[in-house]
């Protein structure tokens, strides 16, 4: 049992990226019905806490978790037209920073760029985390009807989130407030 103490975050992690690949997968075949409203980003963004809050809003969206795997889609292109999508965008070096202090990186990865990243080395990974992230941004900029956040001044953004969903008063009251990033350096956990 002591052996497999330092395993389970990791485990834990991979299992849940095999979960949210399944959800995906559910998805496309029809399965899992697509929400009316999708948040995606490619994560460090604030889309657990645009998505905890739309949940607590009694918001139809896809999962914290990330179970259905929407949370972090490469491309808008499995969403049926009138799906409202908000898209959380960042600073590349922010997001590397907040993923890679989270051990979190070569899971996002896999997400937005595919299974070709389990097994690359990091300076690998990183570039095509890059390349992704860049490529995902402008596959959702391209997409009609979304809105796009930037991190920078989403949570200054609740009258605009608010108004891209018909949402009432409270909702814009209630919108949370920044908290501080503490994305100040990283290495990948194993």
């Amino acid at each position: 049992m002591l052996v497999l103490k330092p395993l389970r975050k990791p485990l834990r992690g991979y299992l849940g990226l095999l979960r949210s690949l399944i959800g995906r997968l559910l998805v496309a075949v029809g399965w899992f019905r697509v929400p009316p409203v999708v948040v995606v980003s490619p994560g460090g963004a604030g889309t657990t806490a645009i998505l905890t809050f739309l949940e607590e809003q009694g918001i139809s969206c896809n999962r914290v978790g990330d179970q259905d795997g929407l949370k972090h889609l490469a491309s808008p292109a499995m969403l049926p037209d009138d799906t409202r999508v908000i898209f959380l965008a960042s600073n590349l070096g922010e997001t590397l920073m907040s993923l890679g202090r989270r051990g979190l990186l070569r899971r996002q990865t896999i997400k937005i760029s595919g299974l070709k990243n389990l097994f690359v080395r990091y300076s690998t990974l990183v570039s095509n985390f890059e390349k992704a992230f860049l490529a995902q941004h402008a596959n959702f900029a391209a997409r009609e009807d979304t809105l796009l956040l930037h991190y920078d001044r989403l949570f200054e953004s609740g009258n605009e989130l608010a108004d891209y969903l018909g949402a009432n008063e409270r909702f814009r009251q209630q919108f949370p407030r920044r908290k501080t990033r503490y994305s100040v350096g990283f290495e990948e956990n194993h």
